[in-house]
């Protein structure tokens, strides 16, 4: 960029352009420098959108295998939950009976 602008103000020392067509060279340049660092931009765009794509599925894949891993588990300790509180309501159930039943004897 540089070098251009040098060129045109060498041009316009020169007298081959006017003071008018050096600017308009000059709002070009800004135009096309402003272009090319939003190309930069978009690109940067586009490969922080395809990481965090990558970056989601990746966390999609390992939510999947945990979920694969802890299912059984929580099965089982729901199970295990399950029997064990029916096994305190029946001693329960047992108990209170037992005491109605000694109260009635007595």
């Amino acid at each position: 960029m540089k070098e251009e602008r040098l060129k045109v103000l060498q041009m316009l020392e020169d007298g081959k352009i006017n003071v008018d067509d050096a600017v308009k060279l000059f709002d070009s340049m800004k135009f096309k420098e402003c272009d090319n660092k939003s190309k930069d931009f978009e690109e940067k765009i586009k490969k922080l959108s395809k990481n965090v794509d990558s970056i989601a599925k990746d966390l999609g894949n390992k939510v999947s295998e945990v979920y694969k891993n802890m299912e059984p588990k929580v099965r089982k300790t729901t199970q295990s939950v399950i029997q064990k509180t029916a096994n305190v309501i029946q001693d329960l159930s047992n108990k209170l009976s037992d005491k109605s039943d000694s109260e009635q004897n007595d």
